[in-house]
């Protein structure tokens, strides 16, 4: 049990928090029983297993319930790359993601469903309040798939799809060793209203 943790990496930092871990030690695995991490309004839970000690790999489920403003700030990055982030348009209302993934420092794959209520989305002058929805989802470094989302405000709703391939993908080897450019992050969505 931690009664407070703070968390910064060079690019985020999260509010401080609180912990909690139920785990047993394995000679090739380590159990992870029940993870609860809480920060402000927001809660993470997890349970699942960590292998292969060389290059450790985390196959997981997990629950986030957040509020949005927090979760948005959480995710947004500190310094020069917060003004690019357009994360900080969305505030109050509640969001919860369930999920599964497996992680390592290499690669990761996750999959689950995202619920949104009582959100707000500010751009500029226009404030649309009371965004409610759901999408379902699936993310590795290359993709993110939502093949189905659903969203609802001021009367009206839509449906739709969406995917962004080569989201954070490496830029490629040149033909001499050099860094080469970047592949272009590109993207598809269909609505309907």
């Amino acid at each position: 049990r931690a009664g407070k943790l703070k968390l910064q990496t060079a690019d985020y930092q999260l509010p401080l928090a609180q912990g909690q871990a139920e785990f047993s030690l394995h000679t090739d695995y380590v159990a992870l029983n029940s993870l609860r991490v809480s920060a402000g309004h927001s809660l993470l839970e997890a349970s699942g297993t960590l292998t292969n000690w060389n290059e450790p790999v985390l196959t997981a489920l997990y629950k986030v319930a957040a509020d949005t403003s927090e979760a948005a700030a959480m995710l947004t990055p500190v310094g020069a790359l917060a003004a690019a982030s357009s994360l900080r348009q969305f505030s109050g209302g509640e969001l919860e993601v369930t999920g599964k993934g497996e992680f390592s420092r290499k690669s990761f794959t996750s999959s689950g469903n995202a619920i949104f209520k009582g959100v707000a989305w500010t751009a500029g002058p226009l404030v649309i309040r009371n965004l409610t929805g759901g999408l379902e989802f699936s993310a590795n470094p290359d993709s993110i798939t939502v093949p189905h989302l659903f969203a609802s405000a001021l009367g009206g709703s839509v449906t739709g799809q969406t995917e962004i391939t080569h989201w954070q993908a490496p830029a490629a080897a040149g033909g001499n060793g050099s860094r080469g450019r970047q592949a272009e992050e590109q993207g598809n969505a269909s609505f309907i209203l």
